[in-house]
């Protein structure tokens, strides 16, 4: 089932759509940002208020690049959903691997590489979504 313009366009519940939509997009970036005190304490030898927004910001821009290819691929849905479920288990793994490798090189790299991948998951529900979003008038 396919998600259009026209659909979503004559709807009562467009604006609630995007707007859940957009807190979506944001909830992802917060859970880096408020959890940077706490990740910092678990890896005090890391460089964690620097690198870990450099790993998230980094993979956006980097996934920005393949957006157009990944379009003609994968339908909107699963360029909504898929992000947001593996955003979600890796939001609920990473306090989970930062306490059992607290204080570890492995620890913190494996934590830079989860946020990489948020990060481009990110980019691409992003992009999705706002695409989306101008299709509607």
């Amino acid at each position: 089932m396919s998600i259009s313009a026209k659909e979503v366009k004559g709807s009562a519940l467009a604006g609630a759509y995007f707007t859940l939509q957009g807190i979506g997009t944001l909830i992802s970036w917060n859970a880096v940002l408020n959890g940077l005190d706490y990740f910092n304490e678990k890896f005090p030898d890391g460089d964690v208020f620097t690198l870990l927004p450099i790993a998230f910001n980094a993979a956006q821009v980097f996934a920005n690049f393949f957006l157009p290819k990944l379009i003609t691929k994968l339908s909107l849905e699963n360029r909504v959903i898929i992000p947001l479920i593996v955003s979600a288990c890796i939001l609920v793994g990473l306090p989970i691997e930062a306490n059992l490798l607290q204080n570890t090189a492995v620890g913190f790299w494996l934590m830079m590489f989860l946020l990489f991948i948020m990060g481009k998951l990110n980019c691409i529900y992003q992009g999705s979504v706002s695409g989306f979003a101008s299709s509607v008038p």
